[in-house]
């Protein structure tokens, strides 16, 4: 009985706390980091490894409506993005956060603790157990070691299965359906199973539009237990924080790790998915995109890996997304850059990647091992990665005798593994005609059937070729040099790539640490020949001695902050690494040409200075040598004042002196400087950035450029109003007969403001427009604009969400054209009808149309205007009986979303004039989508 009144007691205080939370309390609309004034806000904190969808709070009873969700920067929606129990504190994720992602978790809570459930007398019938009676899986408190249990209790079981119906406008009605489930738990004591499982196991890329990737071909299956784990299927091996062996692939095979006292070992087998490549290349002014990537010997027929990419633009990382920096489309290895972001012909764009060009399945082993001893004083780091194509079986390609003798000579050129696409296959058995004008024999298309040749042509980049495409499998002649294909066969190299390293650390002395490193390389370009095999082994070494800012005393006074770093690198010529080796725009740094990194020899010293905490003076000084030819020197000094209740001030100065391999000298200065205040909340600011390169050469007068730019900016940080204006001005010189002249004037003008009014409404708007003018008539000005607008709105209890949005881009459109692909009887969708003469459909047929890009880019405006509105039933009636029953239950995802897209060329490409002539595409979409859960 006492008993009884305890339970009772607890009870009527919670809904005593109830009611007065409903008389004198409302939901935070997301406070700041102020938890003393809402004793009742709890936040948790999650770093997430990639393959987690259910983190489970330390509380239960949550508040409805309380709880919000921060993945790295972005807010989540609540019933799109994940799904949450308040009454248990559990939330399920639609899809697992990529792994490194740093997870917040904001919320409200009851502050009693109550019991998930209260009974008068426990029943003798334990047969049937309680949904509340399952014991919890928790990624924070795993279940203690002396408690036995089986799958059943432990494992937590979650997915979805989706069923809708899309109709366009545009396109017929279509069926969607799919099934993802993932699984975790504990199936033993202290053994932990996460898996990943999914009926859309397709070979194909998500869009590289959003931030955050969904990819739906990902297995796998991770067991972790004391002192070990595997992962079976597909996951990413990363090898980081070495100098000559960082290295990041996607790999479908099986990895595992144990892990000691004094360290850890992983052994990896796997096959890879593609092959890494650097691109550099400069912007082009008025053109946000797109901007093909290339393979690392400059093929344009590539897949890029979904979420390999890293994107730098002038040394600054850009983030995937509509909503941020970049999108991208795998497919066909091509990258557009969004309204946030401005591309002119100044800027620097890096690009790493992960390519699959479907020449050779590749094959990767790895063992990566770390130790550690004396509390960690002294830290030993190996590995070794071997990358391998399979020769015996490429792709794309039946090795012939005859192929195979062209290899075995070749050696390491892969432009020399060329033979003829030209076969003589009779007469009235091919497609094209030989033809001999002047003297001059080239062949010509004549129809299927028609001719006495069939040829095989190869993109070789254009003004190489002597042939167009037409589409259809159809080339045409255009003359030497005026083409972008040739009439013949390129070869595929198959290639493999060995590293082993080994990497020290030792601290010498507390904040004195001593590292090296060791990197030996193995490299043979073609496994068909032992031609060229004398320069596969390369080395590579580095060493630093670092100490860590310290107080510095003379005479008992103390006279700040100083650290010290001496660093030497060395890279042999042969030595060749299988990720990237150093930082972005390494080149740069030293003057030198982006993109290759062996050959090199470093030395240099950095120190730093803090007299004071508001004040730090960076200093550097170094040595560079490239081959035998290049070398430079490069000085650096860096200022920083941040006072409170002052501006903040910056500036940065480098000096780099070059001399060539044919001994000319040269000298580049670079300078950047800032002014920042903060006034109430304005934060107005004044940047500068200058440059001025300079090349003397006795025979042809001194070479090089000069621009000075500046920047004012005013910021305004208000609560329910915030907004930047910017204006930029450049001004860029050239040398001319060695003296420096005007070259272009350009002027950037943007303007940004976003509003919000509680959670209802939210808009934002951002226009930037640039011109720039030439002093030289006979280059044309350039004007550009981008443009956005986005307006979103969610009345009441969130039954209704909508959203308009308006885009505005000057970018670039390739020509496209079709073309045929013979993939075999069955597989394909098209067949050759011999009495049409044409193709026609047949799900049996062994065709496929593909379209293709000719290489040729048209700049256009691009115009995008689209609304999108949802209705949530549930959130508009109780479930229950009846149709109000039904309509909260199942009209639960309704979308009606309308796009109008158009394109017009820009205004350089009609000179102009006062007509603007419409072209590209035209299109409005309606789609309606009606999903059942």
């Amino acid at each position: 009985m006492v008993a009884r009144r305890g339970h009772e007691s607890e009870v009527r205080k919670a809904f005593a706390y109830i009611f007065l939370m409903g008389l004198g309390f409302c939901p935070p609309v997301w406070p700041q980091e102020k938890p003393a004034l809402d004793p009742l806000r709890w936040e948790a904190r999650f770093t997430c490894n990639g393959q987690d969808t259910v983190f489970v709070l330390p509380d239960r009873f949550l508040i409805p409506g309380t709880l919000k969700l921060m993945l790295d920067e972005r807010f989540l929606t609540e019933d799109e993005d994940y799904e949450v129990d308040y009454r248990r504190g559990e939330v399920f994720f639609v899809q697992p956060p990529d792994s490194g992602q740093n997870l917040t978790i904001t919320y409200r809570r009851l502050p009693i603790q109550l019991r998930l459930v209260y009974r008068h007398w426990t029943s003798m019938d334990t047969s049937v157990v309680e949904e509340t009676a399952m014991p919890e899986v928790s990624r924070m408190k795993p279940p203690p070691e002396d408690r036995q249990t089986d799958d059943v209790e432990t494992l937590q079981k979650s997915g979805s299965v989706f069923r809708g119906i899309t109709v366009g406008t545009n396109q017929g009605m279509r069926l969607q359906s799919g099934l993802r489930m993932q699984v975790s738990g504990y199936i033993a004591p202290k053994v932990e199973v996460v898996a990943s499982l999914t009926d859309q196991n397709m070979p194909i890329q998500p869009e590289g539009n959003t931030q955050t990737l969904q990819e739906i071909d990902k297995v796998f299956v991770s067991i972790k237990a004391p002192g070990f784990r595997a992962t079976l299927g597909d996951y990413v091996l990363d090898v980081g924080d070495r100098d000559f062996a960082s290295f990041s692939r996607k790999l479908q095979g099986a990895m595992g790790t144990a892990e000691g006292s004094i360290g850890s070992v992983t052994v990896s087998a796997a096959g890879s998915k593609g092959e890494f490549a650097t691109n550099h290349f400069a912007g082009q002014e008025g053109n946000q995109g797109p901007y093909q990537l290339t393979g690392s010997k400059g093929q344009r027929e590539i897949i890029v890996l979904a979420g390999t990419e890293r994107v730098w633009v002038d040394g600054e990382p850009m983030r995937r997304g509509e909503e941020n920096d970049y999108t991208i489309e795998y497919g066909n290895g091509q990258i557009m850059f969004t309204r946030n972001r401005l591309i002119t012909g100044d800027s620097r764009i890096a690009v790493d990647f992960e390519y699959s060009d479907q020449k050779f399945q590749r094959e990767i082993y790895g063992v990566v091992g770390e130790m550690h001893l004396w509390d960690e004083r002294v830290k030993l780091r190996t590995s070794f990665l071997r990358e391998s194509d399979d020769k015996d079986n490429p792709l794309d390609i039946t090795l012939t005798d005859e192929y195979r003798e062209v290899l075995e000579r070749t050696g390491d050129d892969p432009d020399s593994a060329v033979t003829s696409g030209v076969t003589y296959v009779g007469e009235g058995e091919g497609a094209y005609q030989q033809v001999d004008s002047s003297g001059v024999v080239f062949y010509e298309y004549v129809g299927a059937d028609q001719g006495d040749y069939t040829i095989r042509f190869s993109y070789v980049g254009p003004g190489r070729g002597d042939y167009s495409f037409q589409g259809y499998g159809i080339y045409r002649y255009e003359g030497v040099g005026e083409g972008s294909y040739l009439p013949v066969v390129f070869l595929p190299l198959a290639k493999r790539y060995q590293v082993a390293d080994v990497a020290s650390s030792v601290m010498l002395a507390e904040g004195v640490v001593l590292e090296g490193e060791v990197g030996v390389s193995d490299q043979d370009l073609n496994l068909y020949s032992s031609v060229d095999d004398g320069d596969n082994t390369g080395v590579a070494y580095s060493g630093a001695l670092r100490m860590d800012e310290r107080r510095v005393r003379v005479l008992g006074k103390g006279l700040g902050a100083l650290g010290l770093e001496g660093r030497v690198w060395f890279v042999g010529e042969d030595f060749r690494p299988v990720g990237r080796m150093t930082e972005v725009e390494h080149g740069r740094k030293w003057g030198a040409e982006e993109g290759m990194s062996w050959g090199e020899e470093v030395k240099e010293i950095r120190g730093v200075y803090r007299p004071v905490a508001s004040w730090t003076t960076e200093g550097e000084y170094g040595w560079f040598r490239r081959g035998e030819g290049f070398r430079s020197s490069r000085r650096m000094v860096e200022t920083v004042l941040s006072q409170p209740r002052f501006p903040n001030v910056r500036y940065r100065a480098e000096h780099i002196e070059t001399e060539d391999e044919n001994g000319l000298g040269g000298t580049w200065l670079r300078q950047r400087g800032s002014v920042e205040a903060r006034m109430w909340r304005f934060v107005p600011s004044v940047l500068y950035e200058g440059e001025h390169r300079r090349k003397d050469d006795p025979d042809s007068a001194r070479t090089g450029f000069r621009f000075d730019e500046w920047t004012g900016r005013i910021v305004f940080e208000g609560g329910f109003f915030q907004g930047e204006v910017a204006e930029v001005m450049r001004d860029d010189r050239k040398y001319r007969e060695g003296m420096l002249e005007k070259n272009s004037l350009a002027r950037t003008d943007r303007v940004r403001v976003d509003l919000r009014w509680g959670t209802g409404f939210s808009s934002s708007w951002m226009y930037t427009h640039r011109s720039r003018n030439y002093t030289d008539p006979a280059l044309e000005d350039q004007k550009s604009d981008l443009a956005d607008v986005k307006v979103q709105f969610s009345p009441g209890q969130r039954f209704l969400d909508g959203s308009l949005n308006y885009r505005f881009s000057s970018t670039r459109v390739s020509q496209m054209v079709r073309d045929t692909l013979h993939v075999g009887e069955g597989l394909g969708s098209y067949r050759y009808d011999e009495n049409l003469e044409e193709l026609v459909p047949d799900p049996d047929g062994d065709i496929l149309l593909r379209t293709i890009q000719t290489g040729d880019f048209v700049p256009v405006n691009d115009l995008r205007m689209g609304g999108e509105v949802r209705l949530d039933g549930s959130r508009l009636w109780r479930k229950g009986e009846g149709l109000r029953g039904f309509l909260g239950s199942w009209q639960s995802r309704s979308l009606v979303r309308v796009e109008r897209r158009g394109r017009e060329r820009s205004f350089s490409e009609v000179n102009r004039s006062a007509f603007r002539p419409r072209w590209g595409e035209d299109v409005e979409t309606v789609t309606g989508l009606l999903s059942f859960q």
